[in-house]
């Protein structure tokens, strides 16, 4: 029988699929905001009450994409930046969506990566490294 993991063992990192090789995308949900990925829009799937503040902060009106002129805005925000800051140094408190989809337990290794991938990210539009499938990853 396959054991299962437990969701709240420690997050070592957080390798962002929206920030890897030649993807460095966003999302946007229905209600107009500027998202990190699909996966974060909580709201679209009823799951407000699985939201902790950094990730519930990036819904804020003043980040609606009817209330500013460019999207730098809204990446450049306060709201933003603690969003990434909190994913790559302290994972474990990191919006959950990002822990689930694109956090590795320890002892874990790297998956779900294309190998023809080669660069990635520290922040989007930055790449920083060649990537190692197994040991490489953001922030290395």
């Amino acid at each position: 029988m396959k054991k299962i993991m437990s969701e709240n063992k420690t997050i070592e990192k957080i390798i962002p699929k929206c920030v890897l090789g030649d993807r460095t995308t966003l999302g946007h949900s229905a209600s107009g905001h500027l998202l990190p990925c699909c996966w974060c829009d909580y709201k679209a799937f009823n799951l407000e009450d699985k939201m902790n503040k950094i990730h519930s902060d990036l819904y804020s009106e003043h980040l609606h994409l009817d209330n500013v002129k460019n999207v730098k805005e809204i990446t450049n925000s306060k709201e933003w930046k603690v969003f990434w800051d909190t994913m790559f140094n302290d994972p474990n408190n990191a919006a959950r969506p990002c822990k689930q989809m694109c956090g590795v337990k320890k002892g874990e290794k790297v998956k779900n990566f294309q190998t023809n991938e080669t660069i990635h990210y520290d922040k989007p539009g930055e790449p920083v490294i060649i990537k190692d499938n197994n040991s490489g990853y953001v922030g290395s």
